[in-house]
């Protein structure tokens, strides 16, 4: 599964799916964050429920985005498994994708609840890897456990040899595009060259 998701595998970012309770919203937003680095190095592709604009017919947009995402991330929550729509139509979209390969499913616990009763997620590795939701950790904590699950979307989006620098390698500074190429341009602010 990890080689077929690859950034090399794929041809270009991989696409990221969120799944969650609009309650977990602000959840959502904290670990995008953690993400928005692979966005910026052209590594993956996010998208969530708020990337769908005013008068967009949500339910579309919604199921394209689940059809074509590589990685689904699903934020575990009462809200979430009290959710008729999740549980009934996102859910086993993403299941049936993740059973033949297309997809990589991380499940990600955010708030106490009784997921131990749900067949399929006792199925599948949790993140955080000690069973602790996200929101029984406090600062520093919770920050340093957010950056580690996004490490490790990371690991699972990028090979090795491509972390050494042939994918999401820096791009070209800004102001000209063309200084890759070379050799005499100074990155420093204001340009200015030790003579």
């Amino acid at each position: 599964m990890r080689s077929r998701l690859s950034v090399t595998a794929i041809g270009g970012p991989v696409r990221i799916v969120f799944s969650y309770s609009h309650r977990d919203e602000g959840w959502r937003d904290l670990i995008e964050r953690h993400l928005n680095v692979l966005a910026t190095q052209r590594i993956a592709e996010i998208w969530s429920y708020g990337r769908i604009g005013a008068g967009e017919p949500w339910e579309r947009e919604t199921l394209e985005a689940f059809d074509s995402a590589h990685l689904a991330i699903l934020l575990i929550s009462p809200d979430f498994l009290g959710s008729q729509y999740i549980m009934n139509i996102e859910v086993p979209r993403i299941l049936d994708r993740h059973r033949s390969g297309e997809l990589a499913v991380v499940p990600v616990y955010l708030r106490p609840c009784l997921w131990e009763a749900v067949s399929w997620l006792r199925k599948i590795q949790m993140r955080p890897r000690n069973g602790v939701p996200l929101s029984s950790l406090r600062g520093w904590k919770q920050e340093a456990e957010m950056a580690r699950i996004a490490k490790e979307i990371w690991e699972i989006l990028v090979p090795p040899a491509a972390k050494a620098g042939q994918v999401g390698a820096e791009p070209p500074c800004l102001p000209c595009r063309g200084c890759a190429e070379r050799d005499d341009h100074d990155l420093r602010p204001g340009g200015a060259k030790d003579e």
